[in-house]
């Protein structure tokens, strides 16, 4: 059965974006759309006409799941947005939107629950013929796994679309799909829709890195309150045998933990591999460091690790520190100058020129330092993202040392930057 797109909620180019899910073999839709495109009318209004659709196939209800980043964002987006033309998007004739549950209610049975991503879990019960993923680069990044058999099992439809936040879990899904017979992938930016002219881009008042994420559906962009500039790439350089190899570690257990090498190359710190590592042991955590010497043929006498000043922190129960414990490992260890974090960050600020990434070899390091933020509200670093940037800051003040240089300007105040 063939459906006409029409009405007045879409304008011309979304209706030609959507026209493969409604009379193409597509079966699920993967938006990487700018800011202004309507991304979330066109997910609204696939599955408002797929719940009519399958109706009128079956005579059997149709249940979907629009989920945000969190239930307040969905309300937001769905509820209280009013669109260009002064209407909003849920105004159905055939059904019934209930505030209290957030809920569309047709009088055939079918639904839309809006929702938050962070609860998907607890969401899911009696299955979904449709499910929305909006805005799903800052949403839970489990999300996709956990929702995507249950959309196989019903034989439904799976809509993912969102702005991009830099190369995370929603890249590397885009990356999954692209080429996928089943998906619908479109990534498109204000220029290709012809929303936007390029004075009109020169003229909005953001930094570039976030305008050419917000309305270029850039990848590479930092994100809103990202500390560091974008990083520094030099992929020419190769570890230098003849130059003493460096390796700095935030040292996490229970959570991440962040190792990093990088070799002094004149005044530029230039890291030639890095990783990190989850509920790893101290010990397997060395053992994976001399894996790596041995890589590359790098003796431990030209080889030495900074580390932050807890590692002297002893063991509740061995009551020996791990300082001791790395050295038992046969490393050179170096605890670096302990600094306050806002100190520290304005010192690796004022060299990050200096600081470049093989960037190959730094993949997960540079897109978490893009993603190294300050909350909107205390303008201090959050710690989510943040293990390779303090392993990026402790080898700094490690160069420092062997440079003698000193941290000259104390932390006075930190502005977020937007």
């Amino acid at each position: 059965m063939s459906y006409t797109i029409s009405g007045r909620l879409l304008r011309g180019y979304q209706k030609k974006i959507l026209e493969p899910i409604f009379n193409g073999d597509k079966k699920h839709l993967f938006l990487v759309m700018p800011r202004r495109s309507g991304k979330s009318t066109m997910t609204f209004y696939t599955s408002n006409r797929y719940i009519n659709k399958y109706y009128k196939e079956t005579n059997k209800p149709c249940n979907c799941k629009i989920f945000a980043p969190k239930a307040a964002q969905a309300r937001e987006i769905y509820v209280d947005n009013i669109l260009s033309d002064g209407r909003k998007l849920i105004n159905i004739s055939n059904s019934k939107f209930i505030q209290s549950r957030l809920t569309c209610e047709y009088p055939f049975g079918s639904q839309i629950k809006f929702s938050g991503s962070d609860v998907i879990d607890n969401s899911m019960g009696g299955g979904a013929n449709v499910v929305v993923l909006d805005e799903y680069a800052l949403g839970k990044d489990t999300a996709y796994d956990r929702v995507m058999p249950i959309i196989r099992e019903t034989n439904g439809m799976m809509i993912i679309c969102s702005t991009p936040r830099g190369k995370n879990h929603f890249y590397d899904l885009y990356l999954d799909l692209k080429n996928d017979k089943d998906w619908h992938v479109v990534k498109e930016d204000v220029f290709s829709l012809g929303l936007m002219t390029e004075e009109e881009y020169t003229s909005i008042n953001m930094s570039e890195n976030l305008k050419s994420q917000d309305y270029l559906t850039s990848w590479d962009s930092p994100y809103d309150g990202a500390i560091y500039e974008a990083p520094n790439y030099d992929n020419t350089y190769i570890f230098n045998p003849n130059k003493k190899l460096y390796a700095s570690i935030d040292i996490g257990q229970s959570d991440a933990c962040a190792i990093g090498f990088a070799q002094f190359n004149g005044d530029d710190i230039n890291f030639i591999y890095s990783f990190e590592l989850i509920n790893t042991s101290l010990e397997n955590i060395s053992k994976i460091i001399k894996q790596y010497l041995e890589k590359i043929s790098c003796n431990l006498s030209n080889f030495e690790l900074f580390a932050p000043h807890d590692v002297e922190v002893r063991d509740t129960w061995s009551g020996v520190s791990r300082m001791q414990n790395l050295r038992n490992y046969g490393f050179n260890v170096t605890r670096v100058l302990k600094t306050g974090i806002m100190d520290g960050i304005e010192y690796v600020r004022t060299i990050w020129h200096n600081i470049k990434f093989n960037e190959k070899d730094n993949f997960q390091c540079i897109e978490n330092i893009k993603k190294y933020v300050t909350n909107k509200y205390t303008n201090m670093p959050e710690h989510r993202f943040s293990h390779s940037p303090d392993m990026v800051r402790y080898m700094s003040i490690g160069y420092k040392s062997i440079k003698g240089a000193t941290i000259y300007q104390p932390y006075q105040k930190y502005e977020r930057r937007i």
